[in-house]
């Protein structure tokens, strides 16, 4: 996992461009991902993706699709390789476009928080970033806060939406226990108070729906 060699030759491999590309084009599509929602997706990324594949691939487990994220990230960890930093780069954007438009959704009320296409958006996108927080084990994990803390505010925000969806609730608690566990010995003071401050706000959205009888 830590070998720079192998790191290199994977991300060379024509196959695992194409994996890349797929994760890309997916990071937006829902299981139930209408036509024109895939054509959009595809024309946004490119690449050279039948239908077919795209199709088969969104219809994996988000859990799949976020576990292929998490070794993508390893992978693409070399940072002397400039080809690896652009798939990288890539890879998180394409998880942080969609949920940046859920929540900007969510927030003018053009969306719909009990559409059950919003909730699967909504889920896919906590879990593509569970995948993105468990490649802890990439070269320079440092990169991950970096990405990640600028949208905690907005993951824990969900909570205020879905507390009461199991499903939703279960993986945003994973969410910020994983990335606390994996990360909180290299985030510097301003990443601390931010990721303190919105597990905070999570906890607060949790406990008005779950421990009524409490004081919170």
């Amino acid at each position: 996992k830590r070998g720079s060699t192998v790191r290199t030759l994977m991300t060379q491999s024509p196959s695992f461009e194409k994996m890349a590309a797929l994760h890309s084009v997916c990071a937006s599509l829902r299981h139930n991902a209408s036509p024109p929602e895939i054509s959009t997706a595809m024309s946004t990324i490119g690449g050279d993706l039948s239908v077919d594949v795209v199709r088969g691939y969104m219809r994996l487990p988000y859990d799949d699709r976020a576990r292929v994220l998490t070794c993508l990230m390893v992978a693409c960890s070399e940072m002397s390789n400039e080809k690896a930093n652009v798939m990288l780069n890539s890879c998180m954007k394409a998880v942080e476009a969609p949920f940046s438009n859920l929540v900007q959704a969510l927030g003018n009320k053009q969306a719909n928080s009990k559409d059950i296409n919003v909730q699967e958006s909504a889920c896919l996108s906590i879990l593509l970033y569970s995948g993105i927080v468990l490649a802890s084990e990439m070269s320079e994990p440092e990169r991950i806060p970096h990405f990640i803390t600028p949208s905690l505010p907005y993951l824990s925000g969900l909570m205020a939406f879905y507390a009461e969806d199991l499903t939703i609730c279960e993986s945003l608690l994973k969410l910020f226990r994983d990335y606390a566990e994996r990360y909180i010995a290299m985030m510097s003071r301003s990443q601390c108070i931010e990721l303190f401050s919105a597990s905070a706000s999570l906890l607060k959205h949790y406990s008005e729906h779950h421990c009524r009888n409490r004081v919170v």
